[in-house]
């Protein structure tokens, strides 16, 4: 179980970097100029200037890339330009709302009231004969067949199976 942990862990690496990446690009390719969309079309050229200064767009884009990487893993997701205050905590005080949707959404599941409504058969595999190929049926289709067409026929036997028949044979 260590292991699967560790396994996910080291996976889920790459893939936020990499979503952390696209992110990047994302914002640095779409049209248009943060400073202006702060500031609006009647900013200065000047104004302008000093907010590409202060949010660190005049460097290169390696090391803006640094930066946002060296930030990001700690947690400094700078300030909110609506708000003026930390995203990070924004983030911290929202958590606890997701936290209780999603704790809200497991309760909710379907996975354990599955078992209400279905239930796992053995049926044998055709190839082998062997028991053990778990098949979940409708409990209350199962009952109502069982109900409205008398006696049920029994279930094929594994010898019921021609093994000539086989789709994969060459």
């Amino acid at each position: 179980m260590f292991q699967y942990a560790l396994r996910r862990l080291l996976i889920a690496v790459p893939m936020l970097l990499g979503a952390m990446s696209i992110v990047f690009v994302a914002m640095r390719v779409l049209p248009g100029d943060p400073c202006v969309a702060m500031m609006g079309d009647q900013a200065t050229s000047g104004a302008l200037a000093d907010c590409t200064r202060n949010l660190g767009l005049d460097r290169p884009l390696a090391v803006q890339y640094v930066d946002y990487l060296w930030r990001s893993v700690q947690f400094d997701f700078g300030k909110s330009f609506r708000q003026g205050y930390p995203v990070s905590d924004y983030i911290g005080r929202m958590f606890p709302h997701t936290f209780v949707l999603y704790g809200g959404t497991r309760i909710t599941d379907a996975d354990p009231w599955l078992s209400l409504f279905f239930e796992s058969t053995e049926i044998p595999d055709p190839t082998t004969g062997n028991k053990g190929t778990n098949f979940a049926h409708y409990k209350g289709m199962d009952d109502l067949a069982r109900t409205t067409s008398g006696p049920r026929a029994p279930r094929a036997s594994a010898s019921a199976w021609s093994s000539t028949s086989t789709p994969c044979a060459t």
